[in-house]
């Protein structure tokens, strides 16, 4: 599980109460429901992802991406590039990148798995 907003620490708490195993990781922390294995990752930033990737090993499963960021409500004209920049860092280059690290090793282990984005 990516991302520990209320669409995260929900889908870990169902996959809990269903017996599953569950790594929960975002950028701050305290945010994992009890019993899930908390991690402090920043999908905005590869080498972060390799780091969570490490600590949590293989296999996988599932991997629900339910990481995001929203920045600031402004004017178009106004917007920060470093702002458009975190969000396309973390709503698309960071989703993929760690969807491509699940799928490669679904695909390796010849396992079925699932991918939530």
């Amino acid at each position: 599980m990516v991302g520990g907003g209320r669409i995260g620490r929900a889908t870990s708490e169902l996959f809990l109460s269903a017996g599953a195993q569950v790594h929960q990781a975002d950028v701050q922390p305290g945010l994992a429901p009890p019993g899930a294995t908390e991690h402090i990752a920043d999908i905005a930033d590869t080498a972060s992802i390799d780091e969570l990737w490490k600590a949590v090993g293989s296999p996988v499963d599932i991997l629900v991406n339910a990481a995001g960021y929203q920045p600031p409500i402004a004017a178009f004209i106004d917007a920060d590039p470093a702002q458009w920049h975190r969000t396309f860092n973390t709503n698309v280059i960071g989703q993929m990148y760690l969807t491509q690290l699940v799928g490669r090793e679904l695909k390796k282990a010849h396992t079925p798995g699932s991918i939530v984005l």
